[in-house]
């Protein structure tokens, strides 16, 4: 099996960005990030999601199904999303858990996010080196 050439393409906003994922042709991963004030930051959202594909056009009724999920890339993404916070000045990242608990907690544990739970929210946060 041959190593799948990966690209992230950042879109910059004034209140933030977002990070695309995809191999080239097509579009399997997304995360969402909003600058909050003192150089804080919010994932509002990161996913990876598997793809479908016609790889015969004539042959509609034949779907070809990509697996994009369980490889590491949601983690790579995420890392990204640390890496491209830091180099903008953000001192902090929070959000949301949306999903599994019981596999979203341990994942970003390992990702060095502590996890606690407000009123049955459950929030993640990443406090980083501040430089300055």
């Amino acid at each position: 099996m041959t190593e799948m050439t990966i690209e992230i393409e950042e879109i910059n906003y004034d209140c933030g960005f977002t990070l695309i994922l995809s191999d080239g042709e097509l579009t399997f991963g997304r995360a969402h990030v909003i600058f909050n004030d003192d150089r804080k930051a919010q994932l509002a959202d990161i996913t990876i999601n598997d793809s479908e594909f016609h790889p015969y056009p004539l042959l509609k009724l034949y779907k070809k199904k990509i697996r994009y999920r369980r490889q590491g890339y949601v983690t790579r993404l995420l890392n990204e999303v640390i890496s491209r916070c830091n180099s903008k000045g953000v001192v902090e990242i929070v959000g949301n858990i949306h999903g599994d608990p019981k596999v979203l907690i341990p994942w970003y544990e390992k990702n060095g996010f502590t996890v606690s739970d407000k009123n049955g929210v459950l929030l993640i946060t990443l406090k980083m080196f501040d430089w300055q």
